[in-house]
């Protein structure tokens, strides 16, 4: 029916688009723009850079051309990129015709010299998923994006907390598909099982470094798409330019033009890169090719299919004779021959057991043959048929996993002495508060070791023993902390009647440094206790959705935010049940209100039952307990420390100072002089008793030791020492207390002094742990059995005596 007739042909066979993968419906053009050099900020840093008029024309002709498929990052050309991409989109009004990619962990404020801190602008924790997301929908003028990748895998966010926090962000409707780059195979499949067997998004597409210049792409990363049903997105397959004849070359010389150098020391070829050239060279003759970059990059679309090649470039003429690759067809000999100008070792395991190949044992097997040829032309209806036979073959299975080195962003030499000045690190910070540290195996956030206890902050509790600060004196403690280089800041819903929010969240804004900053509060508590206008307060108060709901709600008003960093159960209320609970935490997650979830003064049992409850059903886990804990009270010790070594939880410790009790002979006796006193909440009295004098002695014979200049500041000490992935959390409401506190990320305490600390007073660590043990080394009755020797846990980090 004319109805129904097709289009008219494209211009170039760039507009044959083609289904991505057997996994993602969207069609796409055969090759992606890459957008790299779309922007005008790093044209003096050895990439190039375009300027907006000359990267719209590039940007019309690859859409003219039948093109829909761009590649960008949140930080090419720094920002520039998108920002140029959105604009065109939008003044075209072809949005939906596109499908847009882009990527979230590389720094994208690298070279910004507004933001003093820079953490959570890199990384693949949720927090600069969050922050980076927003800000490229903003850049990209659109409110979804296409492909959102992870750019290159951190080692420190866990496969949990990524694939929980990219499938919030399709369930949002922000993102429609996720893609994976630089990461090695054996991450990629098990995030995508992971996904799978909890009900969320699997990565769709993998992108990474591949020409044939570069092969190592072939020895497990394509297997493993293949087994995924994944598209690949291979980039550098012009190899950053080094792909030229030697005419072409010899131009560049003499017109000083030369090449891209930001990873390399000298853009000339190399003798063996000169080689494949001109073995390129070779086949263009044979296949009748104008450029022997159509015959580089027909190499990858015709080595596999779903393979979407990434190519950049400047200048519109370059862009035609890349399109020419979709008219080459290489013959398997020609593909042999490329491939065998530079040895290439596929390495083990796969030169011993090959996904492409019956093993030797297996010769009585059938080879799949069914399996999808790469497309050779623009063959858009055959690889619907394929997808219908990759899903039904049934003899693919997953490569053995191999040690991958890490790649780099740019096609950089393996030679690791080579560093670029584009990534350096910033200067150093004011303090050791500012080197951040992962919160815990399950959380790629970074913090700082010393939380700001945030309870005095505020001007309500005066008339309660708590102290208080008005705002003008709060304002001037919250600066000290973030120029010493602190980020982390610890609040409540409940904490001076409210006013703590207020005051921190009115801070940020007027700072305006909300994104720099990782904000913990509470629910639970009640927080209309000092409000005469609510005669009914049933709702302010406990563990149950409403609750939760109410005081997230007030907590993100007060604070001038849409998101919180972290939220905590305060404390256990023994009525809600955790299915109800976790749902309902889960659910703030999934809203993305809440980033990450905590837990304060809770049985152990509960936590890990929690827990289990959250992996097992697909919901949000816990990720950090808050409890009290100093070299006065060690009750922490006895159970919460290996619940949390066991769930990879991170541990805050308040009243570390012994709500204030952790003080020297002289400053008593000069409180009880001046009438100055201490805190006296909970009928407590302000003078120590004689086992806390006992106590504070020893810490000021060990901070003599170690040259501390203060005895809080071992204190502090002892529990950053004691066990990894702690963050303890300090109040005060004077600066020189602060810097005084921060002194304890110099301090190292040895074994022998911690052991003397703790034989002060008795701890009895109680059954059934004086039986079994806390699990950090064999019990008595393994020992009986024989002799082991036990991997280490994890330890702190400590200073360097030195």
């Amino acid at each position: 029916m004319e109805h129904w007739a097709p289009p008219p042909e494209p211009a170039t066979k760039l507009g044959r688009h083609r289904q991505l993968c057997p996994s993602a419906g969207i069609h796409v053009s055969p090759i992606a723009l890459g957008a790299m050099n779309i922007g005008d900020k790093w044209g003096g840093i050895g990439m190039g850079a375009m300027d907006k008029e000359s990267s719209f024309k590039l940007l019309d002709a690859f859409f003219e051309a039948g093109g829909n498929f761009i590649d960008t990052a949140n930080n090419y050309q720094d920002e520039s990129s998108e920002e140029f991409i959105g604009e065109w989109m939008e003044k075209r009004g072809i949005r939906d015709q596109m499908v847009i990619a882009t990527k979230y962990s590389t720094n994208y404020k690298q070279r910004s010299t507004e933001i003093l801190q820079k953490t959570h602008y890199t990384g693949n924790s949720v927090k600069a998923m969050h922050i980076s997301l927003e800000d490229s929908l903003r850049k990209l003028r659109t409110d979804y994006i296409d492909i959102f990748y992870v750019h290159w895998w951190d080692y420190t966010s866990s496969v949990e907390e990524i694939m929980n926090g990219l499938h919030h962000l399709v369930a949002q409707g922000k993102v429609l598909y996720l893609g994976i780059s630089d990461t090695p195979a054996w991450i990629v499949s098990k995030a995508n099982n992971y996904a799978r067997m909890t009900g969320k998004t699997p990565f769709v597409i993998y992108q990474g470094s591949w020409s044939i210049l570069q092969r190592d792409f072939e020895r497990d990363i394509i297997p493993m798409a293949r087994s995924e049903g994944m598209a690949l997105s291979p980039w550098a397959v012009l190899a950053g330019g080094r792909i030229r004849t030697d005419a072409e070359e010899q131009k560049r010389r003499e017109t000083g033009e030369k090449g891209r150098m930001l990873a390399q020391s000298n853009w000339e070829r190399t003798e063996d890169e000169r080689k494949v050239c001109l073995g390129l060279e070779k086949v263009a003759a044979e296949v009748g090719a104008k450029s022997i970059s159509a015959v580089a990059i027909a190499y990858v679309l015709q080595k596999t299919p779903y393979v979407f090649p990434i190519v950049g470039g400047r200048k519109i003429e370059h862009l035609h004779a890349n399109i020419e690759a979709l008219s080459i067809a290489l013959s398997p000999e020609q593909i042999a021959y490329l491939e065998g100008i530079l040895p290439f070792d596929l390495g083990f395991p796969f030169n011993v057991f090959s996904i492409d190949k019956p093993n030797e044992p297996d010769t009585a097997l059938h080879s799949p043959a069914s399996r999808p040829p790469a497309l050779k032309g623009a063959e858009l209806s055959q690889s619907l048929l394929w997808a219908c036979l990759f899903l039904h073959d049934s003899s693919l299975r997953v490569a053995d996993p191999v040690e991958s080195t890490d790649c780099s962003l740019l096609q950089v030499s393996t030679t690791q002495s080579y560093r670029m000045s584009f990534w350096a690190p910033p200067p150093e910070p004011a303090t050791k508060l500012g080197r951040h540290r992962q919160l815990c195996p399950t959380a790629g956030i970074h913090v700082s070791p010393i939380a700001l206890g945030a309870m005095n902050i505020g001007d309500k509790w005066s008339d309660l023993g708590m102290g208080a600060m008005d705002k003008e004196g709060s304002f001037k403690l919250l600066d000290a902390y973030y120029e010493a280089g602190g980020n982390f800041i610890d609040t409540a819903n409940n904490y001076q009647d409210e006013s703590s929010e207020e005051f921190i969240g009115e801070w940020m804004e007027k700072r305006g440094i909300r994104d720099q900053m990782v904000i913990a509060t509470k629910y639970t508590t009640n927080f209309k206790r000092g409000a005469t206008d609510i005669p009914q307060k049933t709702h302010y108060v406990g563990n149950n959705i409403k609750a939760m709901h109410i005081s997230v709600e007030a907590s993100l008003k007060k604070l001038r935010t849409n998101y919180i960093d972290i939220l905590y159960v305060h404390w256990w209320d023994y009525t809600t049940s955790v299915e109800e609970m976790m749902n309902g935490l889960h659910h703030l997650v999934a809203q993305g209100k809440v980033l990450y979830l905590g837990v304060s003064v809770t049985p152990t049992w509960i936590v890990t039952k929690a827990n289990n409850y959250a992996r097992m059903s697909g919901k949000t886990p816990f990720v950090i307990y808050q409890g009290p804990w100093s070299i006065l009270r060690r009750g922490f010790e006895r159970d919460i420390i290996p619940m949390a070594r066991h769930e990879g939880m991170a541990l805050s410790a308040w009243s570390v100072l012994g709500s204030g009790k952790i003080r020297t002979d002289a400053e008593e006796e000069r409180r009880r002089e001046t009438g100055e006193k201490g805190r006296t909440i909970s009928g407590q009295e302000w003078e120590r008793t004689e086992d806390e004098r006992k106590m504070c002695q020893a810490l000021e014979k060990v901070a003599a030791e170690v040259c501390a200049s203060s005895i809080g500041a071992v204190a502090i000490a002892y529990v950053l020492q004691k066990a990894p992935y702690v963050f303890p959390v300090i109040g005060g409401r004077k600066v020189e207390h602060l810097h005084a506190n921060i002194e304890a990320l110099n301090i190292t305490l040895s074994p022998e002094q911690i052991s003397y600390l703790e034989g002060i007073l008795p701890f009895e660590i109680g059954f059934p742990f004086d039986v079994v043990g806390d699990g950090s080394e064999y019990n008595w009755v393994q020992k009986s059995a024989g002799h082991f020797d036990k991997w280490p846990v994890a330890s702190a980090i400590r200073p360097s005596p030195n």
